[in-house]
């Protein structure tokens, strides 16, 4: 697993000349310094997981209970943001401190949220430092008296978050099960009038013809064209319609050019 790789990779003999620039001088003891890589060859890409980095994260959502997981890019920032999004309601109240990470403050104003703020104690040099045990407290007593459930985590040393978890999990387990869609195709009879006159072609020049139908842009508006069962999907409608039995009855012929509104194509029989 990730863990192993990075192990081999810090004892080999390979000398990285990427960032971050430790010399990885391997110690039987924890050392960050020796594991401590970019995206190299070998190790996956964060912003599209296809091996180790995949397997890590199907791993870890099946710790967690969820569907998906997804390790950090760029930081805390990028977590610090999905997590805001994720958890309030746009223009809703979230409870911060006030020396809190600065994404905390982007996550705020993107969400247009009020926020309430915990402060915390200042030394005599101005500096803010951690917030007192009696703040706690007092911060726990009147989230009880509201009638919420009150976690105190220390997530670094991983103090209260498996309470927490299990907590999350245990709420989520009361939820609706989610209703699962499938997208169904536009019925050609809803598109397309069964008749004679619902489309017209003009070989504008040798081999290029036109073909205009109103119903047309209808079907062209569900369809990306750059998707190969979309297209599938927009052949059979052309072929139902009886627009490629007149294209062929007109003399087409491989390779000419078809125009429908916005879309061109070399017809292939």
């Amino acid at each position: 697993m990730l863990d192993r790789r990075l192990e081999e990779y810090a004892q080999s003999n390979i000398y990285p000349f990427h960032m971050p620039g430790h010399k990885r001088k391997w110690r039987a003891a924890a050392d960050p310094y020796a594991i401590d890589i970019t995206e190299i060859d070998g190790f996956d890409n964060l912003h599209h997981a296809e091996e180790v980095l995949k397997d890590a994260q199907e791993r870890a959502a099946e710790l967690y209970g969820s569907r998906q997981a997804y390790y950090l890019v760029n930081g805390s920032t990028c977590g610090l943001l999905a997590a805001i999004g994720a958890a309030c309601r746009r223009r809703g109240s979230i409870l911060v401190a006030r020396n809190c990470h600065k994404a905390v403050y982007h996550g705020i104003y993107m969400q247009e949220l009020t926020a309430h703020y915990v402060y915390p104690k200042i030394n005599a040099y101005g500096i803010a430092c951690a917030v007192t045990p009696e703040q706690i407290e007092k911060f726990k007593a009147y989230v009880e008296e509201k009638g919420y459930e009150y976690y105190s985590i220390c997530a670094p040393i991983m103090e209260g978050t498996k309470e927490l978890m299990n907590a999350v999990w245990n709420k989520l387990q009361t939820l609706p099960p989610i209703k699962e869609y499938e997208s169904e195709p536009i019925p050609l009879e809803a598109l397309v009038k069964e008749d004679e006159n619902s489309f017209k072609i003009t070989e504008v020049e040798p081999h290029y013809f036109l073909v205009e139908a109103n119903w047309f842009p209808k079907v062209l508006k569900g369809i990306d064209i750059e998707d190969y069962e979309a297209l599938q999907y927009m052949q059979r409608v052309l072929e139902k319609s009886g627009i490629f039995n007149a294209l062929r009855e007109r003399g087409i012929e491989e390779g000419d050019i078809v125009s429908l509104y916005d879309i061109e194509f070399e017809y292939v029989p």
